[in-house]
């Protein structure tokens, strides 16, 4: 705990973080934040159902019970950084109130509920990462990480017929967020070092859905590749869980699918190289590190031999930090085709990857922290190959291009250039449907 304190002091009194150091602009950003608190109030004396539900709660309370002492001391800098952080993500719409020195309640009733629960999610790490540093993670608490949580309460439950916070039932709703967080994930402790940023998979369903699509569409080159999207049941609907790896799937289960869909690639690699396309196949960390040239090589006979592999670009997932990115990336480029790297929310930073051999390195367009990573980087450095994931309109493209993300893929952006083999992959522990 000592150590903890010790790093928090240093960050918070040596000028670490973003907060304005202006008094006149001090007093501007609580301003705001008063005309976010004044807001909600006035929503929840005439109508409280327009908050949207649920309710998103920002929590320090591990945070201060870790610091102890410190906190009277510390409360006031890590105040303005959270108000700092909180109003960098926050749209006019958005709603916002303090009830307790270590807990924010946030609303968002003009959006969907999974981009609500994104948005939550993104000030979270960011205001974690700014207090923490590089200390901070999304491990469990007993791992030093862990000490910004985001929780989720019912509307209804949230606030009391007279527009008063239940403080209780927001406590409440914390404690059991951490005491989830706390709970060891189902796979082995490798695989889920890997994994633990792809979300949660229902264990009942064995369905992944490979879809063949491009990845991005540019003035010099088009490209296509696989994607492996997991799929679960909610409310007899099925719906994807944001990942591409089932959260609890083993390294056998790993190397096996990777092993469907590098052959799935081979085999269509002469057809999309005629069109003009570089083709794109997602490899997981794990299988490069356990499995390695045998899985590939095996794997991409199918290619014929007068097809050059200059085409082949493999995207490498899972790898998390700068000493696995390496060793994938090396491995890789044994294989004779370009490496890309999907940056995750706790990569280290785009250059260091590049510098470790990348050709390209990517991100999901609704990760928003890793999405700024990429943006700074590019706008400094031409060399960077940077592209995103799930761009969602045309306005969102042509921002990306602005700020030097070149390669971008989304249903404003390209057509799909080639199909899928109408085939289904033989594996022994899940399926595969193609479209």
């Amino acid at each position: 705990m000592a150590n903890i304190v010790s790093r928090l002091w240093k960050r918070l009194h040596k000028g670490e973080d973003s907060s304005p150091e202006n008094p006149e602009e001090k007093e501007h950003w609580s301003d705001r934040m008063d005309g976010f608190s004044q807001t909600v109030d006035d929503v929840l004396q005439s109508d409280p159902a327009t908050l949207g539900d649920p309710v998103h709660v920002i929590s320090l309370t591990a945070f201060k019970e870790v610091v102890g002492d410190a906190w009277d001391h510390l409360a006031p800098k890590v105040q303005l950084m959270s108000e700092n952080t909180l109003l960098s993500y926050l749209d006019p719409s958005d709603i916002y109130r303090q009830p307790a020195e270590d807990l924010f309640l946030l609303a968002f009733p003009t959006k969907k509920p999974d981009m609500a629960r994104m948005r939550a999610r993104e000030i979270t790490i960011d205001l974690g990462n700014r207090l923490m540093g590089s200390h901070f993670s999304l491990g469990g608490e007993e791992e030093g990480g862990a000490l910004v949580h985001a929780a989720e309460v019912p509307t209804e439950e949230a606030f009391g017929a007279d527009g008063e916070v239940n403080l209780e039932v927001i406590q409440a709703s914390v404690a059991a967020t951490r005491a989830a967080e706390k709970t060891p994930p189902p796979v082995p402790a490798a695989a889920a070092a890997l994994m633990a940023e792809m979300g949660v998979f229902n264990e009942g369903s064995n369905v992944v859905h490979a879809r063949y699509r491009p990845i991005w569409d540019s003035p010099s080159e088009r490209i296509v590749g696989y994607r492996c999207v997991p799929f679960r049941e909610v409310e007899g609907r099925k719906v994807s869980d944001g990942a591409f790896y089932p959260a609890n799937a083993g390294v056998d289960f790993l190397v096996s699918l990777d092993r469907d869909l590098l052959g799935m690639v081979a085999e269509t690699y002469a057809q999309a190289v005629a069109q003009g396309a570089d083709v794109v196949v997602p490899i997981h960390a794990m299988t490069v590190l356990t499995a390695g040239r045998e899985v590939i090589g095996e794997s991409l006979r199918a290619i014929p031999a007068h097809c050059s592999r200059q085409h082949l670009i493999f995207e490498a997932i899972g790898a998390r930090d700068e000493t696995l990115a390496r060793d994938v990336i090396a491995a890789l480029k044994l294989e004779g085709g370009g490496v890309a790297i999907r940056l995750s929310l706790e990569s280290p930073d785009p250059l260091v990857l590049l510098r470790a051999g990348a050709d390209r390195v990517g991100a999901m367009w609704t990760e928003g922290v890793v999405r700024r990573k990429l943006h700074q980087v590019a706008q400094g450095s031409p060399a960077l190959h940077a592209y995103l994931w799930n761009m969602p309109d045309r306005k969102a493209v042509a921002a990306s291009l602005k700020f030097g993300i070149q390669q971008v893929e989304g249903p404003g952006v390209a057509p799909v250039v080639l199909k899928a083999p109408g085939r289904t992959g033989p594996m022994s522990r899940s399926k595969i449907i193609l479209s």
